[in-house]
């Protein structure tokens, strides 16, 4: 490993040693490198195990291509082709060339698995500099013991229906990786190319690379910063040629027929915000508790500086980041908070609170590379090993402690694996204040009111969290009161001949644990494999508008139903993504209002008042025979698909296990 003196103008940094970026390591580098390789391995191989699934991105792609063709002016091909989403795109040229699902699937959901595993071992092995707790972090990341503190989106693990986001969250954290590491010139390029791969992730990351750019300005390294200027504005230029083709795509808006309606847009972007479209909500629950849990740990990580802990550009680099992320996503949360819905596009349009599924990743890295690193203060490098270790430990057996702790005390405290997540973040709040107790002791004076700001931090922290959350409180005290223990066992804390041998015995306990846990995560996506799974009704569907000759018949189901084209190979009148598209796309919001309103009774606009309106299955089962027949001609439709235990006016063709397939009586 290399490293680079620092600079003597304090007495606290002048001996001190801080590693090169990795960049600058070739050794380090490598074997970096080489584990990169190995997680796009993983990737593959988990891939291969678990089998191929739907994604969205195909439906989108067919309605583009027109290979599934959808009528004139319908707000789905308008929609994804006026999208600027080369991810989109992407799909649908690869379709186009193929005629492939399942290359197609198969393609999005080798990225979506990358973008899980990669982010989380680059970020830990920059920031820890240790290739083997990069491996170890992605093993709990892999565990899930972030899922429960997602804000106004999910958070995911392995290919479903919706990848768009999931692979935006992962790149821009890869490019978070590269810049810490010391790649400014790959990191700036993949900046350029931001627009078009994820446009909603990079408000937060143009302020860091803002503020990259000043402080190579402040001192003086101005070649290097017109270098990495020039790689990013290549980015940019690739972006104005993709949106220079993908302009010429771009369908006119329709001037006739069913769909060519006229209405108020900012009626319907505010009646969205006002009603069910939860991304664009403001954020509750446990994402705020990250935030706040991420600033704790930063205040800690620069508050032990002087004891030689941490002492790498990479962390100020990667907590920088968080610091935009947070500014972000809580300047528009105030100014949400003022506006309410009469907020505008610019602000929500693009998800900004999904930033704050950056954080739990970051934090995740962040603790695990403090209680698996610790070069300056190696007699705790032990103890924080073995906190991990019985994470490690306890995510493999807590599925079989059901039966002897109680079910209930189970189902409701340890099922999930935030206890985890909430356990090592007190293990590392644990060891940066023993660390810096140990330089308190060395100059007790000197460090006396620092320390008691540790102090203080600590127990208003843990205080913090048992006002929102206390389970999350006993877990962190618990991992807080245990790392102190350990660091007090006189083998694990005083150093001797044998230190380096319990430190890389304890690594490796920590390895083979994590091993044992990525093959058993492995072993259950593989027994629960599937390969593009079409229901048995979705077949029959299928199976029976060929027999009719109805290849391109347009189906209307359920406004939630889901992957219902991807199955049966045809259009489909609307889905749950439908409505969030006038979200995304406000100027579709008359064209999707006009078709949801007459079909389901789902009006977008925000009414002036707010009377209790009928569900759309109860709007189905009042309308008459007549009426189908009307709203089909209209729209070029004349199947139906409902829930079975929903009575239509309409012929039954045949009835599947949840749902019946109608079309219009004679």
């Amino acid at each position: 490993m290399g490293y680079a003196t620092l600079p003597k103008g304090n007495r606290d940094c002048s001996e001190a040693i801080a590693p090169l970026p990795i960049s600058q390591d070739k050794d380090y580098a490598r074997r970096y490198w080489l584990g990169v390789a190995g997680w796009v391995g993983f990737s593959l191989l988990a891939l291969a195990l678990r089998g191929i699934r739907w994604d969205e991105d195909l439906e989108f792609a067919q309605a583009m291509t027109g290979l599934v063709p959808y009528p004139d002016g319908h707000p789905l091909p308008q929609y994804t082709r006026a999208a600027y989403n080369a991810q989109f795109y992407s799909t649908a040229l690869l379709l186009w060339l193929t005629r492939s699902d399942a290359v197609v699937c198969g393609f999005r959901n080798l990225l979506f698995i990358v973008s899980t595993v990669l982010p989380m071992y680059m970020l830990a092995a920059t920031l820890s500099r240790r290739v083997s707790a990069g491996c170890i972090a992605t093993a709990l990341f892999l565990a899930g013991i972030h899922l429960e503190f997602d804000g106004a989106y999910p958070q995911f693990l392995w290919p479903g229906v919706f990848s768009n986001g999931h692979i935006g969250v992962g790149y821009t954290l890869i490019v978070v990786a590269l810049f810490a590491g010391g790649y400014a010139r790959a990191a700036a390029l993949a900046v350029g190319l931001m627009p078009c791969i994820h446009l909603g992730q990079m408000a937060p990351m143009l302020l860091l690379g803002g503020a990259y750019a000043i402080a190579l300005w402040q001192v003086g390294s101005l070649g290097t910063l017109r270098k990495i200027l020039s790689w990013f504005f290549g980015g940019l230029a690739v972006c104005l040629v993709f949106l220079l083709i993908q302009r010429s795509f771009v369908l006119p808006p329709p001037d006739s027929g069913p769909y060519a309606v006229r209405g108020d847009v900012q009626a319907i972007w505010e009646g969205r915000l006002g009603g069910d479209d939860m991304h664009r909500s403001i954020p509750v629950g446990n994402s705020h508790v990250v935030a706040g849990g991420i600033l704790l740990l930063g205040l800690m990580v620069f508050a032990a500086w002087p004891a030689g802990l941490l002492r790498d550009s990479a962390w100020r680099w990667v907590l920088a980041y968080a610091l935009c992320v947070l500014a972000v996503v809580y300047g528009i949360i105030a100014i949400h908070l003022m506006w309410r819905h009469h907020t505008p596009y610019l602000l929500l349009g693009w998800l900004p609170y999904r930033l704050s599924n950056h954080l739990s990743p970051i934090l995740i890295a962040a603790v695990v590379s403090i209680l698996l690193t610790p070069k300056k203060t190696a007699r705790l490098a032990a103890s924080g090993s073995l906190a991990v270790a019985a994470s490690l430990a306890f995510i493999l057996i807590k599925d079989r402690t059901g039966t002897l702790i109680g079910e209930n005390f189970y189902s409701r405290y340890l099922k999930t694996t935030d206890s985890v997540f909430f356990f090592l973040y007190g293990a590392a709040l644990g060891l940066l204040f023993l660390a810096a107790k140990d330089w308190h002791a060395e100059n007790p004076k000197k460090y006396r009111r620092r320390f008691m700001g540790i102090i203080a931090m600590n127990a208003a922290g843990i205080a913090a969290l048992c006002a929102v959350h206390q389970f999350g409180a006993a877990c962190v005290t618990v991992g807080w009161l245990a790392m102190v223990a350990l660091g007090r066992i006189p083998r694990l804390s005083q150093p001797s001949a044998t230190m380096t041998r319990r430190i890389l015995g304890s690594h490796a306990l920590c390895l083979t644990l994590g091993a044992l846990l990525v093959t058993s995560i492995l072993w259950s996506e593989y027994t629960n494999r599937e390969h593009l799974p079409v229901g048995a009704f979705e077949g029959k569907v299928a199976d029976y508008l060929d027999e009719q000759g109805d290849t391109n018949a347009l189906l209307v189901a359920g406004p939630h139903q889901l992957l219902l084209q991807a199955q049966t190979g045809h259009p489909v009148m609307a889905d749950m993504a439908t409505s969030f598209h006038s979200s995304y796309m406000p100027s579709l919001g008359p064209s999707i209002q006009g078709m949801l309103e007459p079909i389901y009774g789902i009006r977008l606009e925000r009414p002036a008042e707010d009377p209790a309106s009928a569900s759309w299955a109860e709007v189905w089962e009042a309308r008459s025979s007549r009426e189908w027949r009307e709203l089909g001609e209209h729209f070029s439709f004349k199947y139906v698909i409902a829930p079975r235990e929903l009575e239509l006016d309409l012929r039954l063709l045949f009835v599947g296990s949840n749902d019946a397939f109608y079309t219009f009586r004679p």
